[in-house]
């Protein structure tokens, strides 16, 4: 029963019961208090349970009240006694003098994965990092999983990564375990579920800097005419507009009219297509949650004018089955086409002309790489890739803000690539 009178606390902070043993009652009483709030981990709530007298300090004493060891431990033999003790114990867990144990204390490396990517990941990072991440993890939880997080040590995580490397895995993947790893110790540190991240002592596998891959005028030629060859018409141009603008698949398959400005030749690159948490594909933010203005030339104009005459056509025959949701792009009943759409295509083309590492975000290289060519100066080229930082454009610097020279230098570079591939 809960403590009466002046101390009464709220129903379920503690309470007294008669002492069972083997279902029979003994005649002596049980305190049993709470120390705290549930544990987000194990969704218990710590508790304490007192069934021998002690004072208002939790020292054990006899029934006059002085202090004994405890072989000469006295049982709680009246209910007076039992409120008495839950009354003071309750004080003391106010004035924090009775702390809980520590939040988390037994958590387990799964657990701390767990709540990472639930209560990070999922809520503010996109749909694609939450399954690339979780993915990461696997390996991590069959080896670790198990453990005790605030057990695990650096040198058994040194051998994990030394182990996946003698196993033949890639530096890069490597390196992808211990980084996700890492973010997720990190947050359960900052969460107090641990005192140390284990992973800051571990040394991670150094990756060399490498070139971004981009196409030559060679390749770009040999794309275009298997482009040609394969009548997608609209893709092509998807292609070539992701070629001029650097824009990311996504936001290609974003694109809205509402985004262009035909008579001042102004785009705005306001969202893109990404795969949501449910499986489907679905309208978002850019992935900086920024929108660019990109200026463009002719080439561009000319390839949305030929948007605008196909959609009107398309409109025409599907009638009232056309969904005219605005795309620039869009599939001849009105839908925005899936960037996976685009990279299968990619993926066909590339492999019928014999390149090797080329991707549909090769395309951002290669806008990157002309320019550079070009003499365009590497804040132009951040700006209308949508980078957040000048070193993330560096990347792709080996070898707009958004004006004219941006895209007239860049219309003239794939114009020229195009002279004898008219689609």
């Amino acid at each position: 029963m809960a403590a009466k009178g002046k101390g009464r606390r709220s129903k379920g902070t503690g309470s007294v019961f008669e002492e069972k043993v083997r279902g029979v009652k003994t005649g002596n009483y049980v305190v049993k208090f709470n120390l705290g709030p549930r544990d987000p981990i194990t969704g218990k709530r710590p508790q304490k349970e007192i069934s021998h007298l002690v004072d208002e300090e939790g020292n054990w004493v006899d029934e006059k009240g002085a202090r004994v060891d405890k072989s000469r431990r006295v049982k709680i033999t009246t209910q007076k006694q039992a409120n008495k003790i839950l009354r003071d114990m309750l004080r003391r867990v106010d004035q924090g003098d009775l702390a809980p144990p520590s939040i988390g204390g037994d958590v387990t490396v799964d657990q701390v994965f767990d709540l990472y990517l639930e209560q990070y990941v999922r809520l503010f990072l996109e749909a694609d990092t939450y399954k690339s991440q979780k993915s990461c993890l696997v390996p991590v939880r069959k080896e670790f999983g198990h453990m005790i997080a605030k057990e695990l040590q650096p040198i058994q995580f040194q051998q994990f990564l030394t182990k996946c490397l003698k196993a033949g895995k890639a530096k890069s993947t490597v390196k992808r375990h211990y980084d996700v790893a890492k973010s997720a110790f990190e947050a359960a540190k900052r969460w107090r579920l641990i005192k140390e991240n284990p992973l800051d002592d571990v040394i991670a596998p150094r990756l060399e800097e490498g070139e971004a891959r981009f196409l030559t005028r060679e390749e770009f030629d040999a794309i275009i005419s298997e482009i040609k060859r394969s009548r997608s018409s609209h893709l092509a141009e998807m292609f070539i507009l992701g070629c001029v603008m650097g824009m990311r698949r996504g936001e290609l398959c974003g694109l809205k009219w509402e985004d262009v400005d035909l008579e001042r030749r102004v785009l705005t690159v306001r969202r893109a297509i990404k795969r949501g948490y449910d499986k489907t594909w679905e309208e978002g933010p850019t992935k900086t949650k920024k929108s660019r203005t990109l200026h463009y030339g002719d080439l561009v104009a000319d390839i949305l004018d030929n948007q605008v005459k196909r959609q009107k056509k398309e409109r025409f025959q599907a009638g009232a089955a056309y969904n005219g949701l605005g795309y620039v792009f869009a599939k001849p009943l009105g839908d925005h086409n899936n960037p996976g759409g685009l990279t299968k295509f990619m993926q066909r083309v590339t492999t019928r002309c014999n390149l090797e590492g080329v991707t549909i975000h090769t395309l951002r290289h290669t806008f990157a790489s002309w320019l550079i060519e070009g003499g365009v100066n590497l804040f132009k080229i951040k700006e209308a890739l949508g980078h957040s930082s000048l070193n993330m454009t560096a990347r792709y610097s080996h070898v707009y803000p958004n004006d004219t020279e941006v895209s007239t230098k860049m219309d003239a570079a794939v114009t020229t690539a195009l002279k004898k591939h008219i689609i």
